[in-house]
Order: structure tokens, then sequence, then C-alpha cells
């Protein structure tokens, strides 16, 4: 079963007063991710060897690094809506009195990204103090015996390693960035709740 979140009304209601519906209406998603951010904060306070966690700091930079990537992906995939589908006198006044509306009504979702961003860089960055990679010459000799006494790299160095071929997986790698981009966009700032949003985050 797959519970829908009712997104708040896209009427002429204030900004804050979307805001709040907004949250109101996402809780579904921000009690989990509140839940990541207490156990991340517990973590730091039972192991003070990895040191202290700049909670609120952190989540603010992850929270504004995504604003320069999500904000030109909104506005292109707003303006197309409105200027395909809603067709008003003037596009380019639609879309301003639509953006900041937009925006509120994405915002849980950015904030649950960017606190679910902190988390993972966070425990990431302190993996070896938590649990060393002891494993690692094991594994590392056991991919030697699989690939006939080479390393995995050293096989695909010798295919792949040639200045076209690295710019075709770059560019790859880009256009993977930007559709993930602009699905979390497309789902996270949409106008109409569905259950593949839900399904989606």
């Amino acid at each position: 079963m797959v519970m829908r979140v009712e997104q708040p009304s896209t009427s002429e209601d204030g900004i804050l007063e979307l805001l709040v519906a907004s949250l109101s209406a996402h809780k579904i998603y921000l009690w989990p991710v509140a839940l990541y951010g207490l156990a991340d904060e517990a973590l730091h306070l039972l192991r003070p060897d990895i040191g202290p966690a700049n909670f609120i700091a952190g989540v603010t930079v992850v929270f504004l690094a995504l604003l320069p990537f999500l904000l030109p992906v909104l506005v292109m995939m707003r303006f197309y809506h409105i200027a395909r589908y809603v067709q008003p006198e003037s596009p380019i006044r639609a879309l301003l009195h639509d953006i900041p509306r937009s925006l509120v009504r994405g915002v849980p979702i950015v904030i649950v990204v960017a606190v679910i961003g902190f988390i993972f860089t966070d425990i990431q960055g302190h993996i070896l103090t938590l649990n060393p990679n002891t494993w690692d010459v094991t594994f590392a000799n056991l991919d030697r015996i699989l690939h006939f006494g080479y390393q995995p790299w050293e096989i695909l160095q010798a295919l792949l390693g040639y200045a076209p071929i690295t710019f075709l997986i770059n560019v790859n790698y880009n256009l993977w960035s930007f559709t993930m981009i602009a699905l979390l966009v497309h789902f996270g700032f949409a106008s109409q709740d569905t259950e593949l949003r839900t399904r989606f985050f």
C-alpha cells in the first residue's frame, strides 16, 4: 500500500500559509528524516573520536548547494508547463507569479534531500574510524585471482583508457546527473500529488 501525500492548494493563499500547508502535507517524509538526523547526532555523542557534528550548518550548506542546480531546471520546467498547457496572455508574468509558490511546495522535499545528503557524507567521512577497512587487502587479492593476475582497473584501462572514450563516459555521467535533478524537480515541485510521486520518494 502506498500512502499519498495531499499537496497543498495552489490558490491565492499567501506564501507563509502555503509553506505551512506544504510542511504539514509532507510530514510523512519529514519524520523519518528527522529520526535519521537524531541518530546521526547520537552517533557523534557516543563516538567522540569522530568529532562533533555541526548538523544545522551542514544541512544548510547542502541545501544552498542544491539550489543553483534545482532553480534553473525548475524555471525551465514550469515555463514549459505554463506556455504549453496554461497558455496565459503573458507567460513570463505567469511564471513570475508561479515560481515562488512552486518553490514553497517543493521546500520540504529539498529539506529531506539536504538532510539525507548531509548525513550520508557525514557518515561516509567517518567510515574508516567507525569500521576500518580490514578486508581491503583480502578483497584486492581475490580480485587479482579472479581476473587472472590483474586488478580489474588494469583491464578496464586497456579498453577504456583513451581520451574520446573517457569523454563519452563523462558526458553520460553528466547527463545522468541532469536527469536525476530533473526528476527531483519534476516530482518534488509537482502541484499535483500522484502515487508515482510517492513511490519516487
